[in-house]
């Protein structure tokens, strides 16, 4: 990994809060997930991980047709970067996407995603029921 690459990854606000939610569940997340915490759309999330996947910063697992990506806390390095996180970035400042991480993480069923993403809507979450005739 060049140290160019790790800068370019940690510039970026967004990529910052995705770490963060990965080191404070200390679990992996599927983009939909993402999506759901943060309210930007899939496309979004997509780029940013593949830019923090580019970094060696998140590594991810594909199950079934699901990809789950975690903080990679394999290296010294970010071993630091998380350990700055967690100090730089408290729960208390970021309750709110906490509160959606733990909200959706309780959505799934076995350890696994299950909700899904919403391609109409730009939004992962709960697909609303069909309406009565």
């Amino acid at each position: 990994m060049e140290l160019s690459e790790l800068f370019k990854a940690l510039s970026d606000p967004t990529r910052l809060l995705i770490l963060r939610l990965m080191i404070e569940e200390q679990q992996s997340l599927c983009v939909c997930e993402i999506v759901t915490i943060l309210g930007i759309p899939q496309y979004q999330v997509s780029r940013h991980l593949s830019v923090l996947k580019q970094a060696d910063l998140v590594q991810f697992q594909k199950i079934g047709t699901w990809a789950y990506h975690y903080f990679n806390d394999s290296t010294p390095i970010n071993q630091m970067l998380a350990e700055l996180l967690r100090k730089a970035m408290p729960v208390e400042k970021y309750q709110t996407e906490f509160n959606r991480l733990r909200d959706r993480l309780a959505l799934r069923f076995n350890g696994k995603c299950v909700v899904g993403f919403e391609e109409e809507k730009g939004t992962a979450g709960i697909k609303k029921p069909a309406r009565k005739s």
